[in-house]
């Protein structure tokens, strides 16, 4: 059984005038996590886990990462976002993506409104981490946020 024990939380934008996927990759080198080979995992938190500051990962290594992503074409503004919070019994991670950052900001707390109401749990400190890019004329973009799980 994995049981991440500590987690941090990075973010990037990416610019391309070749492709989405260059764009993605871009901004998984702005984030510090392009060298990884990330596995993408739902949204439980280990109730022991603590926030750190971003640590050192070999290049190659297998991380576990709950993102947030989006991607846009010329002119259009977008936003990926995170919140998360530790609740009585587990955490807990939302993601969430938009034409903007209110728009993200203003979907991650209905979001976690409505965990909190449906599972009963009731949230501490609820944290928020949002990257919005407007898109340059002829050029793909994307942004992501990600929790990285460390184990």
């Amino acid at each position: 059984m994995l049981v991440p024990k500590r987690y941090f939380v990075t973010d990037g934008a990416g610019l391309s005038k070749v492709s989405p996927l260059n764009a993605f990759d871009q901004a998984l080198r702005d984030a510090g996590i392009a060298h990884l080979n990330l596995v993408p995992v739902t949204s439980i938190l280990p109730r022991s886990a603590i926030e750190v500051e971003r640590e050192d990962i070999p290049p190659g290594a297998i991380t576990f990462v709950i993102m947030a992503k989006a991607e846009g074409e010329s002119g259009q503004r977008i936003a990926a976002g995170l919140a998360w919070a530790m609740g009585d019994r587990h955490g807990y991670v939302i993601e969430c993506h938009g034409n903007g950052e209110n728009e993200v900001r203003r979907k991650l707390s209905s979001m976690m409104g409505e965990v909190e109401r449906r599972s009963g749990m009731r949230f501490e400190g609820i944290k928020t981490r949002v990257r919005e890019l407007k898109v340059p004329d002829g050029a793909y973009g994307c942004v992501i946020v990600a929790l990285v799980l460390l184990l």
